[in-house]
């Protein structure tokens, strides 16, 4: 389910800058300094399971290959993080950067 919501996303992102052209720039910041505090908690939710990887290492296998397993598994994590949000702000540009919450 996962997998399809972001292959969708990234369709409709994809389509999003076909019709507009290319890119939009215009308006993003690179760090937004009244936002930026919203971050950590998407990271720490983003990286939540990594509190089982001590009790993981324990019953591996072959724990000569682990750190290596662990390094790539977690940069591959934190690489699609930033590359799915940059695919996304780049799609919108600075107009989707309204809270999305039907509470508001």
């Amino acid at each position: 389910m996962i997998i399809i919501t972001i292959v969708v996303i990234s369709v409709y992102a994809g389509i999003e800058i076909h019709d507009n052209g290319g890119i939009q720039t215009a308006g993003v910041q690179f760090i937004n300094p009244t936002l930026w505090f919203d971050a950590i908690g998407f990271s720490v939710y983003c990286f939540e399971g990594i509190g089982v990887i001590l009790p993981i290492m324990e019953v591996t296998e072959r724990k000569d290959i682990y750190l290596k397993v662990l390094i790539f598994t977690v940069g591959f994590i934190g690489i699609f993080y930033c590359a799915f949000a940059e695919f996304w702000l780049f799609a919108f540009g600075a107009n989707n950067l309204t809270t999305p919450l039907i509470t508001d």
